[in-house]
């Protein structure tokens, strides 16, 4: 039942990535970072390229949850969303940093 959950929530990460790449500049959806908030060609660099990594984390989500049993599946994807949280600052932080230093 849970690697059931693991894999629907591994296609909603894979929709939430395809309408990341197309969002609007908001307060409320996307990666909402303090630099990207101010620049808006920042917002749509860090939300194309979150986008295509909410694709790939849930599409590896998916795979893992289909090979592991449910425990190991579930930690597998703690362990994915981790790193996509800490890839996307990094790169976001990145990106300003290169634009403004």
């Amino acid at each position: 039942m849970n690697s059931i959950l693991n894999i629907l929530l591994g296609l909603i990460f894979i929709i939430g990535g395809l309408v990341s790449i197309k969002i609007k500049k908001d307060n409320i959806l996307g990666i909402r970072t303090i630099w990207a908030l101010k620049h808006d060609d920042l917002w749509k660099a860090n939300n194309k390229f979150g986008g295509f990594a909410l694709i790939i984390m849930g599409s590896l989500i998916m795979i893992f949850s289909l090979i592991f049993n449910a425990l190991i599946s579930t930690i597998i994807m703690a362990i994915i969303i981790l790193i996509y949280l800490l890839v996307t600052m990094i790169y976001s932080f990145g990106i300003h940093y290169k634009k403004f230093s």
